[in-house]
């Protein structure tokens, strides 16, 4: 490293040296006798140019050094431009350039981030699946909505009649030991059937619902008798009792407490097993009469179904609409008014109810199968 700290150093004497003994150049007002002979300057081009090629190789690029080197070996080739500084330049320039690009490409990779994608194209709907499309948007509910094929395959099987609903007084807290003595059991073998009638020797009024029309109307279908409820009364303390043993147990309890909402609810539905309608809303009457208005609801659903069957759909649809507003959360409201909205033919309000019922109780299979049965109602017939 020394040698070539002390090559470069002569080098650079030599050209300081050459440069002073080089002839100025003639210009205005200079006359210059001494010319300088073709030998010697052939004689010493080599020379200087050898010098300046080594000391451009030799130069430590940090100190600049070859630039001095460069620029004297173009100005002997009689160029008088920098080639070396050009093609630093020139190199510079590219890596601008190529930063640029990138820097580019960047923008356009975030812009194009940023951007958001195109919109798919959708296909023509036909107009039944813009038709289902709109019945699943109008009822988001929990179960999803069957398509046309899919009732056509699998069509309903559960049939919209009419289905019979009842609220236990139990649900209340209501203790029917206090008011039933199941335990004489004499009553098993009685051979005469006792009746539980229900006293309505009272004035109407509202808190009875004595402005509908079926309160006091002749019934204008004929009443079935409801057997699905029988189960429940002739299990009401665990034990199986016959009907005719329920009901004269039942008479007896009224004779003890004709006043008891309670009793007059069991004699009502009694009677709905039996297929009386008239008794049944005369017993429901009194229960209406004697009960505390949070008890209202257990009379209120017994009453909807009487009127229905009984031919008074209106009626029936006002008495469950007191006992939503009562209780909004119970669900056998809900499920009463759906089974009356269907029956009569609304099933876009049925489906409603259905599906409010099952918001409450999503397990309710009953209300499931009948707003499944809706539904392709609603599907098959407008498509």
């Amino acid at each position: 490293e020394r040698e070539r700290e002390r090559e470069r150093d002569d080098g650079e004497k030599t050209l300081r040296n050459e440069d002073e003994d080089k002839p100025k150049t003639r210009g205005v007002g200079h006359n210059n006798n001494k010319q300088e002979s073709p030998k010697s300057r052939d004689q010493t081009e080599p020379q200087e140019e050898a010098a300046s090629i080594s000391s451009a190789f030799d130069a430590d690029p940090e100190t600049g050094s070859d630039s001095v080197a460069s620029a004297e070996w173009n100005s002997r080739n009689g160029n008088g431009k920098d080639n070396g500084s050009h093609a630093l330049r020139s190199k510079e320039e590219e890596k601008k350039k190529e930063e640029r690009v990138k820097s580019l490409n960047n923008t356009d990779s975030s812009s194009s981030s940023n951007q958001e994608p195109p919109p798919v194209k959708r296909r023509h709907m036909t107009k039944k699946e813009i038709f289902e499309e709109e019945n699943r948007r109008r009822f988001p509910g929990q179960r999803p909505w069957p398509t046309v094929d899919e009732c056509r395959q699998d069509p309903p099987k559960m049939v919209l009649a009419f289905t019979s609903t009842w609220l236990a007084v139990t649900a209340k807290g209501v203790s029917l030991k206090d008011y039933f003595d199941m335990s004489n059991a004499a009553m098993a073998t009685v051979t005469t059937q006792l009746h539980p009638h229900c006293q309505t020797d009272f004035e109407p009024s509202n808190t009875t619902l004595d402005h509908l029309e079926g309160m006091s109307g002749p019934a204008l279908k004929y009443y079935r008798a409801e057997k699905g409820l029988q189960e429940v009364l002739c299990y009401l303390d665990g034990t199986y009792r016959t009907l005719e043993e329920m009901g004269s147990r039942i008479k007896l309890a009224l004779d003890k407490h004709p006043t008891s909402w309670v009793v007059t609810n069991m004699a009502a539905l009694y009677w709905r097993i039996v297929g009386k309608g008239k008794p049944a809303v005369q017993c429901l009457r009194s229960a209406l009469r004697y009960c505390q208005k949070a008890d209202r609801d257990v009379a209120l659903v017994s009453l909807s179904n009487v009127l229905f069957r009984l031919g008074y759909p209106r009626d029936a649809a006002a008495a469950i609409t007191e006992s939503l507003e009562l209780s909004p959360k119970l669900v056998v409201n809900h499920f009463t008014m759906a089974n009356i909205l269907a029956a009569e033919g609304y099933f876009t309000e049925a489906a409603g109810f259905f599906e409010s019922t099952l918001h409450f109780q999503p397990e309710f299979e009953p209300a499931a199968e009948r707003l499944r049965s809706i539904r392709c109602i609603l599907l098959t017939t407008k498509s």
